[in-house]
């Protein structure tokens, strides 16, 4: 049989109706709603200067000495941690402007997006990350905000929607655009765009559209699909 590739997707839905009040915003109020969230999160809410933010696991794939590197250098950056770090990231000896917040509900998720001015994905290079499709990468996306990250299949695959970086110079100077970029809002509506059109609607709608292709193939050709 012939086998099909769907991609993962984000819930446009929550996130519309924890952010905008409303799971059917358009994307215009969603958008005013990113822009001017209803509430801030405690942990970022006395934060100056640009907020990046990593969401998820800082397990094996996580690049902890890049990462270190990186936030060493740009001390008047704070690096937000939204999840498990398993010990890699201990507080006692981390810069004083990286800030370990830990688990997080999926309601209060949206919110640290909202609140984030760049999401980093400082990955390694091995065989998880090279077959990851990681759903934050389209939450992000669908909350308009900028990308930076390591140079992993996923991420190569968004495009221009995404800025590849390898190195932690490469990081910041990517970061760097990225916030310079946040004064227009034209590739903040592309990558919102995208996410709009990569929801798990979407995904269930083209995977009944290939079953019902085969289904048709399979009884007009007779053969086995």
């Amino acid at each position: 049989g012939k086998a099909h590739r769907l991609p993962n997707a984000a819930d446009a839905n929550h996130f519309r109706r924890v952010l905008a009040g409303n799971e059917d915003a358009s994307m215009e109020s969603f958008s005013a709603a990113v822009a001017n969230p209803a509430r801030v999160p405690p942990e970022l809410a006395s934060v100056r200067g640009p907020v990046l933010l990593y969401g998820g696991a800082t397990y094996q794939w996580f690049d902890t000495d890049l990462f270190l590197e990186l936030a060493s250098a740009r001390p008047d950056w704070t690096f937000a941690f939204v999840g498990p770090t398993m010990g890699r990231l201990a507080q006692g000896g981390l810069p004083p402007n990286v800030l370990p917040v830990g688990r997080r509900s999926y309601e209060d998720f949206p919110w640290y997006i909202a609140a984030a001015d760049v999401a980093i994905m400082p990955w390694k290079d091995d065989a998880i990350t090279r077959n990851a499709d990681p759903i934050g990468l389209f939450e992000y996306l669908l909350c308009g905000k900028p990308v930076v990250a390591s140079p992993f299949p996923a991420a190569l695959e968004r495009g221009g929607l995404v800025r590849i970086a390898k190195t932690a110079a490469e990081f910041a100077g990517s970061i760097e655009e990225a916030l310079e970029e946040n004064r227009s809002g034209d590739a903040a509506a592309a990558r919102m765009r995208f996410g709009f059109e990569n929801t798990w609607e979407n995904r269930a709608q083209q995977a009944l559209e290939i079953i019902a292709g085969a289904r048709e193939a399979r009884s007009g050709g007779g053969g086995r699909v």
